[in-house]
């Protein structure tokens, strides 16, 4: 019975502390940053070609690549434990394997143990009690085995019993691990639900305010309108009757007795009437909240006991969040600067497609349909603009070659993105009437190198990938059953490969590239990003709902933040997303504009956004 109950206890302790891959006993065990552990060769197996592992576990990336694993920190303590039961195991397999042996006395060895000497506490022999121990208290050594074997029997059966507790305890926190995952996740969610909620309530009170606002000047518009038409209709009474009288004056002095004058009915009319004033007009005046006081907080969050947290979780499934009567609260808006407009001026444009910073804080806009690039700095300041030529140079061209013949046309395209390289200069994608292209300019306009692209009727996106010195270019053909690949060039126009054709990309539009190399593709129609690695190696998709849990619409512009996170503009619902590296949904940003189109990451720290719609750019000072 002792050795069945030490075999379960045993076969419980391995369960938890078996590599969740190997499925064996720790060896060399390793420890994530997510505190899972593993064996260290079974992680260098896992990570394996791969430049940024996930726990493979909670799947949360582990950071370091496969030569980092052994600098990896040690479990000691499962190390120690795992070697013990492995002693163990040994020590029972032994014993197992040797036969009983007959048990004889070291000073005669041709003589059994077989009495026990209570005064020097050891077993001896007959020769021994005659020798050395005459006189002493002695007793069958059996006898004596029997009372001891039973007393550690007990002891055993103590120790075992507080071993299955400990084992039971280890276990149950396990699955404690896995509640407490569980409840972060779950309020997380509810944080996020409660700031949409806030967010979907601002909106509407933003909807409601302006809505009032358009009530009120159309009543004032209608009481002016009513009191213009009662003057216009005096002033035509009077006129008429002055103009007759003097007609009458015209005709002859006895004309007036001849005819009827109705002036005299029409003046006196008016003479005690007062003169026309304005009518009063109450206008509606907006005055700005204090953020401070209106922007409180979300929810509380208290800190309870796991089992209250998950009845408290359980009562946030049955039970909306958020009440409809409720004050409205509005996050911290971040602090923003809107500049353009539509129009051909400078600082004007004409669908902004994309936008791109340069390390030193320009900012460059590519201005679809005025066939330029304008150059702002970070509080938006026009500094100069460059026409989007084929023909060398697009610097100070006066006018729109666009407007001028057709041959002059066909020197300048309609940009549709721009990205910056390694050197500092401008790479810009876009279309003429016969082809579309991909074009390296300086920052002054002067052109260096020029690829020729397949035409298609899709908006490009192009991005550099600066670790491979590469240019990327998206691509949609077909017109009822669209296709999408990106396309890597070399620098000098050599077409390396194709991405992404296996994924069945339908309207790919804008990219990014983080600085391992991995490549964000949006794609407009199927409402999702692909992230391929630097190698152009699918890796997940996220943002339709299923692989992420937040459902994008027609995502549109792509980047990255300077922590990793991936920015999307959120097109049809008017917002930027943002997510971490994984794919996982960490916030909206809300833009207050129709539709925004590029988004683009300044190492300042701001963020620029496009609004195709508006033909505005936005710059986020913080978000």
């Amino acid at each position: 019975m002792a050795e069945g109950v030490k075999s379960h206890l045993c076969g419980k302790l391995r369960e938890e502390l078996c590599c969740r891959i190997c499925l064996e006993l720790f060896y060399m065990p390793k420890v994530l940053p997510c505190k899972h552990t593993f064996c260290q060769d079974c992680l260098l197996d896992w990570a394996e070609g791969q430049e940024c592992f996930k726990c493979p576990v909670c799947h949360i990336w582990a950071g370091p690549p496969t030569e980092g694993v052994p600098d990896l920190p040690d479990d000691k303590l499962v190390e120690n434990l795992c070697e013990q039961i492995r002693m163990q195991a040994a020590v029972m397999e032994e014993t197992a394997e040797q036969p009983h042996l007959t048990h004889r006395c070291n000073n005669h060895p041709q003589e059994e143990l077989n009495l026990y000497c209570k005064d020097c506490h050891k077993a001896i022999c007959i020769k021994c009690l005659e020798k050395v121990h005459q006189g002493h208290r002695t007793e069958n050594l059996e006898k004596t085995l029997e009372g001891r074997i039973m007393e550690e029997q007990g002891l055993i059966a103590e120790g075992r019993s507080v071993l299955e507790t400990y084992c039971d305890f280890v276990i149950s926190l396990r699955g404690t691990e896995k509640q407490l995952e569980e409840q972060r996740q779950q309020t997380e969610h509810y944080i996020t639900q409660a700031y949409n909620q806030s967010m979907q309530k601002l909106r509407e009170a933003k909807d409601d305010t302006l809505s009032k606002v358009e009530k009120k000047y159309n009543q004032n518009l209608d009481s002016i309108q009513s009191q213009r038409n009662g003057i216009l209709a005096d002033l035509s009474e009077l006129s008429a009757a002055c103009d007759s009288a003097e007609n009458n004056i015209q005709q002859g002095r006895m004309a007036i007795f001849e005819q009827d004058n109705g002036l005299i009915q029409v003046v006196g009319k008016h003479r005690d009437r007062a003169a026309p004033s304005p009518l009063p007009t109450d206008v509606a005046v907006f005055q700005p909240a204090d953020l401070s006081s209106v922007v409180q907080t979300l929810g509380q969050l208290t800190i309870q006991p796991l089992q209250s947290a998950l009845l408290t979780e359980e009562a946030h499934r049955q039970e909306p969040i958020g009440n409809s009567d409720s004050e409205i609260q509005s996050p911290n808006l971040p602090k923003r600067l809107t500049f353009g407009g539509k129009g051909v001026k400078k600082g004007k444009f004409t669908r902004p497609l994309g936008v791109a910073v340069s390390e030193d804080g320009h900012i460059f806009v590519a201005d679809c349909g005025n066939n330029r690039i304008q150059v702002f700095d970070l509080q938006g300041t026009f500094m100069h603009s460059m026409v989007t030529s084929l023909s060398g140079h697009g610097r100070k061209t006066k006018g729109f070659l666009r407007q001028r013949t057709r041959h002059r046309y066909n020197e300048v395209m309609s940009p549709h993105d721009v990205a910056i390289d390694g050197d500092g200069n401008l790479w810009v994608v876009g279309d003429t009437d016969s082809s579309d292209f991909a074009v390296e300019y300086t920052t002054q306009g002067n052109m260096l190198t020029k690829i020729e692209l397949q035409k298609t009727r899709a908006c490009r996106g192009i991005a550099v990938d600066k670790t491979r010195d590469c240019i990327l270019v998206t691509q949609t053909v077909g017109t009822y059953l669209q296709q999408g690949v990106v396309l890597e060039f070399r620098p000098d126009g050599t077409l390396v490969k194709m991405v992404g054709k296996q994924q069945g990309m339908n309207h790919p539009q804008y990219m990014a590239v983080d600085r391992e190399g991995n490549i964000f593709v949006s794609d407009f129609f199927h409402d999702c990003v692909y992230v391929y690695d630097n190698s152009g190696n699918f890796q997940f998709k996220f943002g339709d709902g299923a692989s992420s849990g937040h459902r994008l619409k027609y995502p549109r512009g792509i980047c990255t933040d300077l922590s990793g996170n991936i920015i999307v503009a959120d097109s049809r619902n008017g917002c930027l997303q943002v997510f971490d590296k994984t794919g996982k949904f960490l916030k909206s940003i809300t833009t207050d504009s129709s539709g925004p189109s590029a988004v683009a990451m300044a190492t300042q720290g701001h963020l620029v956004v496009t609004d195709e719609q508006e033909d505005t750019v936005t710059i986020f000072e913080h978000f």
